[in-house]
């Protein structure tokens, strides 16, 4: 691109986890673990943008201009995301010489948003010099979504001379929606 239509492609995340485990006796044992995701990544309109004239992009270097596909006269803006991902765990254990009893719960929750910015609504796209397309758009706009999730379960096995027993129960629930007034031409 033109400096004036540049563009500044930006990733900054954090990742945290932790885990923790607690033998509360040698038949009882506790663990629990936590996880977060963070990042922001997309086109961020540059310092010194231009936003007040229509974004022009040339298709052909025979129009003089150094490669194909340059974006010249302004700024056409692309998607940002900005994601968080979060999951946790609980268990308990319960271990004898016969018997083996684990219960717990595993959840997570996910928040992601899409903005697009937009200097102009209007963009033209050339070849060799020539209008061959005109673009609108609304905006800036924002999809905004969320998801959560969780699990409960049981499991056991039961030990007997040579025969072992073994069973397990899982109950999971997921949902997801977009929250009112995050989402649309903001």
């Amino acid at each position: 691109t033109s400096p004036e239509g540049g563009t500044i492609w930006n990733a900054p995340l954090s990742i945290m986890q932790g885990t923790w485990t607690s033998p509360l006796s040698n038949r009882l044992l506790f663990e629990g673990g936590y996880s977060d995701f963070r990042v922001r990544w997309g086109d961020v309109m540059p310092d010194g943008a231009i936003t007040n004239l229509i974004p022009v992009t040339e298709q052909s270097t025979n129009a003089g201009v150094p490669f194909a596909n340059y974006l010249y006269r302004g700024w056409l803006a692309q998607p940002s995301q900005n994601q968080k991902h979060t999951t946790w765990r609980a268990t308990a254990s319960y271990v004898s010489g016969s018997n083996n009893l684990k219960f717990g719960h595993q959840g997570g929750f996910m928040v992601a948003k899409t903005t697009t910015q937009v200097a102009q609504q209007l963009s033209y796209t050339f070849n060799n010099g020539s209008p061959v397309s005109l673009s609108t758009r609304v905006g800036p706009t924002r999809v905004s979504d969320r998801l959560r999730y969780g699990a409960f379960f049981v499991q056991d096995a039961w030990t007997r001379g040579r025969l072992t027993l073994q069973g397990a129960l899982r109950f999971e629930l997921a949902s997801s929606w977009s929250p009112d007034g995050e989402n649309g031409v903001l």
